[in-house]
Parts: structure tokens; sequence; C-alpha cells
């Protein structure tokens, strides 16, 4: 039996609360997670593994809070508590939740939605009933190989956007392009207003005669689509 000391205990497993630390090779910005092995009711040994941060990881926590406005980072993982505390030391995240089941991140996250707006970023099967409960679910490819897509392609199922990398800044830029795109959308639809309503009052005086005047709206409809085309030119 393989997995996490969650995992042996619920099943009636002693587990030692600190096993030794083996590693001669400690990479720095890592964090070390252990896999405990059970044979026969006792723990026979553990593996020891790194997990490296992202490289831009730092900085786009810290955006997030400075730039975006994010009153709360969370991070939420099925690794042990050890390992989720020296990430979130490192990414500078106050609240973490370690040793997580799918089901337990899917409900913390829907507790989240009763408080205020969730965005949730997510890139394994795990992370797929979270994803969907969350305001916005983002789902991020982060693998090549054919195991990884496949999972994937369950996360992105659930998603409302899917991030073809595993490159985090790209959730900064999505979320960028998201509030770009509702500044030009009230741009569009309080200007086109506007003009038409003007445009019509003007009519109504008899200044122009009523083809000059549909032509001017045609001239606001023109001009309302092109300003909202704007957009187009933002790529993430």
């Amino acid at each position: 039996m393989i997995g996490t000391s969650r995992f042996l205990k619920d099943r009636g497993i002693d587990v030692p609360e600190s096993p030794p630390n083996n590693s001669t090779n400690h990479r720095p910005n890592s964090a070390e997670i252990t896999t405990f092995i059970g044979v026969d009711g006792r723990v026979q040994g553990w593996i020891t593994f790194e997990d490296k941060l992202k490289e831009e990881s730092v900085e786009v926590v810290k955006r997030f809070k400075e730039e975006m406005g994010v009153k709360r980072v969370i991070l939420l993982s099925g690794d042990s508590r050890e390992g989720v505390k020296k990430v979130a030391d490192m990414l500078g995240i106050t609240e973490w939740v370690a040793e997580c089941l799918p089901h337990e991140k899917s409900q913390f996250v829907e507790n989240l939605t009763r408080q205020g707006r969730v965005l949730f970023v997510g890139d394994g099967i795990n992370d797929a009933s979270s994803v969907a409960v969350a305001h916005v679910g983002i789902a991020m490819a982060t693998s090549n190989d054919e195991d990884s897509k496949w999972t994937e392609n369950i996360t992105s199922a659930t998603s409302d956007v899917t991030i073809m990398s595993g490159d985090l800044r790209k959730v900064l830029k999505l979320m960028t392009l998201g509030r770009r795109v509702m500044e030009v959308a009230k741009q569009s639809a309080i200007g086109g207003i506007s003009l038409s309503v003007l445009a019509m009052i003007v009519a109504t005086r008899g200044v122009v005669e009523p083809t000059i005047g549909a032509l001017i709206q045609e001239v606001i409809d023109v001009v309302t689509i092109l300003n909202a085309l704007r957009i187009v030119a933002f790529t993430i």
C-alpha cells in the first residue's frame, strides 16, 4: 500500500510524524513531499519527492494581490501539511489547506462562493469538481504526455477557461483581458446609446432630414462596433 500519511492512517497503519530527511541534494524554491509504503499493516519505507515551484509563482501571487486587488489567495492541496506549509511560505500565502481530498476541495470552494466571487485555478483531475463549482474555473495544461492530456481534458471539460500552457502569468493576462472586455463593453453600450439619444433629439427638432438622420444612426452603429473590436488586438 502506497500513499500519503492520511491515506495510510485511515487504513489503520501507524505513520511516523516526522520521517528522517535523507535528501542530500535539496534544491532551493522546492518543497519535499513524502509518500509512505505500508506492508502488512506497518510502514516499511517512504519515498521523498521534491516539488519545485514554477519560476513565476512568487511574482504571480504578489501581482494577484497588488495589481489585481485579489483579497485572498488560498492554497488547496492534497499533499502533506509540512510540504504545503513550506510551499505557502515560499509563495507568501498565509491561508492554506493540506491533505485535501477532491470532494473536500470542492466543498471548501463552494463554501467560499457564498462569501464572494471565487476564481479557482487547477491542473489535475483532482481539481475538476473544484473548477466546476467556482464562479470562474480555469484549467491549465501542464504536460505533453498522453496520461496528463487525458486528465487535463476532464478538468477542461468542467472549466470556464482552459489555458494551453503551464505559465501562471497567463492567468494574470486572462484577468486583465476580462476587465478590459468589460470596460470596452460599457464604453460601447453607454457611448452608443448616448449618441443615439442625442441624434434622436436633433432629428425631432427638424434640424436634419430623415434620410440624414438614418445615415447618422448607421455611423453611430459602425463607430460603436469599431470601438468594441479594439479588444481583438489583446492577446494572451
